[in-house]
């Protein structure tokens, strides 16, 4: 991914504290204490740096598969003085085996209908996050039946526009995956989700009228 699509991605929190107070009000309910979080798919890490500020005692990880994000979240950092994220670039699909029931929250803003393997990535989540752990998933709110989106001129000329052209291509990178992309719909979402093991808790917009959070737990919980 080019720098300036990594500089463009950044703009989508335009005020990341302001998002991560919204994202915070469904999980203190499910969850009281937070001292281990993932950033996963955190970009040149804008929320990454808010969580800094609101847990400065917590120890954050901020993941991307892209170099140019990484090298700009670090730099960013360092030149602010953030001392409790580490950024390291990881594929979703593949962390670290000694993650295993890690962390009390995982964060996946805007990231989901991304990614190329989300089936082994939501696995990977699965075992990282602790069994009493929260995720929050926030995703475009598109209907899966592109008829139902007949009239939402915000779906047609900026939704389907950048999925064409960011969406799609990250979610068709690797092998043979079926390309994603925002056209998967939040009905499609909550499906896959459900029968992937997550249960979830509460829906919300959140900072975007054009994306839904989901805030979830494991099923069995």
């Amino acid at each position: 991914m080019p720098p300036e699509v990594v500089d463009l991605l950044e703009e989508k929190i335009p005020n990341a504290d302001k998002a991560l107070e919204e994202l915070l009000v469904p999980v203190v309910k499910l969850k009281g204490s937070i001292t281990t979080i993932l950033d996963l798919g955190s970009g040149a890490g804008n929320l990454s740096r808010a969580l800094s500020r609101r847990f400065p005692d917590a120890t954050i990880y901020a993941i991307d598969y892209n170099e140019s994000a990484i090298a700009k979240a670090d730099t960013i950092s360092k030149a602010q003085g953030i001392k409790n994220v580490q950024f390291l670039k990881l594929n979703a699909t593949a962390l670290p085996t000694d993650w295993t029931n890690k962390f009390d929250w995982v964060i996946m803003y805007d990231i989901l209908h991304d990614l190329a393997g989300h089936v082994k990535a939501m696995e990977e989540v699965g075992r990282v996050l602790k069994d009493d752990g929260v995720l929050s998933i926030n995703d475009p709110d598109l209907h899966s039946n592109v008829l139902n989106n007949v009239g939402d001129t915000n779906v047609a000329s900026v939704g389907y526009a950048i999925s064409s052209v960011i969406c799609l291509p990250c979610s068709l990178s690797e092998g043979d995956t079926l390309g994603l992309g925002m056209g998967w719909g939040t009905e499609n979402k909550e499906a896959f989700l459900a029968s992937s093991g997550w249960h979830v808790k509460d829906k919300r917009k959140i900072e975007s009228h054009l994306a839904l959070n989901h805030t979830c737990v494991k099923t069995s919980r």
